[in-house]
């Protein structure tokens, strides 16, 4: 396969096809994708492919991922800012979680922030956020400050205990030892 480049394509499309389970299927599809942007350069096919999988499986945060990466560094001076905000759109009216979906709309943000020559898109993006997605987080954030239930506790008490009776019967055996010796050094 190496230098046809065809036929390097076909054998991961086939790899796709014949694939059994989610992780798997998502690990050819990403590789075929890398192999379109960087092997074949073809961006679009690369573009259309990732957007077919998205509509075959709207669930799938990682196929948004990629084709995020893909606008963002499709052009080799500055990202395409116009694709990027398409994708996260297209991301928040998906049927992602709740949970996944604050999260592209504060990568959203973000990108508007650094990249966005446009102040009424950033704006909006703001304004949406903190109305539709802000809460969310925080409550996440909420739930991850919670301590957690201490289990560690109860191990260690369970390991702590194991480890003084083992030490106990090994300490006994120890002693039990040494009289023995003490016994047949005394008696001879």
């Amino acid at each position: 396969r190496s230098g046809n480049i065809e036929q390097g394509g076909d054998i991961l499309k086939q790899a796709i096809e014949n694939c059994r389970g989610r992780e798997t299927r998502d690990f050819w599809i990403m590789k075929y994708v890398g192999y379109l942007q960087y092997s074949a350069k073809d961006i679009p096919a690369a573009r259309k492919f990732l957007q077919d999988q998205i509509e075959r499986n709207p669930r799938n945060k990682k196929l948004y991922v990629r084709l995020l990466d893909l606008e963002h560094s499709s052009d080799t001076n500055f990202p395409n800012t116009a694709g990027v905000v398409t994708v996260f759109n297209k991301a928040l009216t998906s049927s992602l979680t709740i949970e996944e979906k604050a999260g592209f709309s504060h990568r959203r943000l973000t990108f508007l922030e650094e990249f966005g020559d446009n102040v009424t898109a950033i704006i909006s993006a703001y304004d949406d956020h903190n109305k539709n997605w802000k809460t969310v987080l925080d409550e996440k954030k909420k739930e991850s400050s919670l301590p957690p239930r201490d289990y560690k506790r109860r191990d260690n008490y369970n390991h702590n205990r194991n480890y003084n009776r083992d030490r106990n019967y090994n300490h006994q055996n120890n002693n039990n030892q040494n009289n023995i010796n003490n016994q047949r050094g005394g008696a001879g």
